[in-house]
């Protein structure tokens, strides 16, 4: 995977003018997008099916991760030991902080946050980089985060990328919002983000996160999510995504 992208900046900045070698590249990166080895993981098998419902991706395999950044972490290291990918993308649906954006939104995770890695205390949280447990930048975060590197390379569907906040516990109580929304500015929220972002970024994998909208954060009245609408939109920002 890393020689497509080197071979990627090399003709961009030599070969402009060498149509001959231009169509010979082009050629040979055309052949081999074909027969990258795509992984699309999900949580649940629900989502998988729901998303990839009808429709023929007859060059990825899928993977069914678990609930929860443990189980995906795990999932997702066994995955890059013995499969190799050349890129992973997991699809789910989240929660968003922002009502102004509508369900069924569809968007990238290009920086993943902790959300209750920490302790609350006299109500005030602080996570781990606020404790002096760890180093804000620490390999593989930047200033607490963890950023996607490779957005820019994989994002076919020109997608609006965001910061999110990965959770154990779903998050309900306004004061909570207003105290990621203080840390750390998310847009979604998801269980399994951060286990993407720290194992492919571990292993320089390259990767995507890509969410739909199905609820607002703090709304637990299901009549008011759109679980339809956020898998039908993914469905469709997958197919740009991985079309060659």
């Amino acid at each position: 995977m890393q020689k497509i992208v080197d071979s990627i900046i090399y003709f961009r900045a030599y070969n402009k003018k060498n149509l001959i070698f231009a169509h010979s590249f082009l050629k040979y990166l055309f052949i081999t997008l074909i027969y990258m080895k795509i992984f699309v993981i999900a949580a649940t098998q629900m989502e998988l099916n729901a998303v990839l419902k009808n429709t023929s991706f007859n060059n990825i395999k899928t993977v069914v991760t678990g609930i929860g950044m443990l189980a995906s972490a795990t999932y997702i290291t066994q995955l890059i030991i013995e499969q190799k990918p050349d890129i992973i993308i997991q699809i789910g649906i989240a929660g968003c902080f922002d009502k102004k954006i509508p369900l069924g939104t569809v968007m990238l995770v290009q920086q993943e946050f902790y959300g209750d890695l920490g302790v609350t205390e006299k109500g005030t949280w602080y996570d781990i980089f606020d404790l002096k447990l760890q180093k804000p930048n620490t390999t593989p975060h930047h200033k607490k985060g963890i950023v996607n590197t490779h957005i820019k390379t994989f994002n076919k569907a020109n997608l609006p990328v965001v910061k999110a906040v990965t959770v154990n516990q779903i998050t309900t109580s306004k004061k909570q919002i207003a105290q990621l929304q203080q840390c750390y500015q998310p847009i979604l929220e998801s269980m399994e983000g951060m286990a993407l972002h720290f194992v492919c970024s571990k292993f320089n994998t390259p990767y995507l996160q890509l969410r739909a909208v199905s609820n607002y954060i703090g709304e637990r009245d299901k009549s008011k999510w759109n679980f339809s609408l956020a898998f039908n939109n993914l469905n469709i920002a997958l197919k740009e995504i991985i079309k060659v």
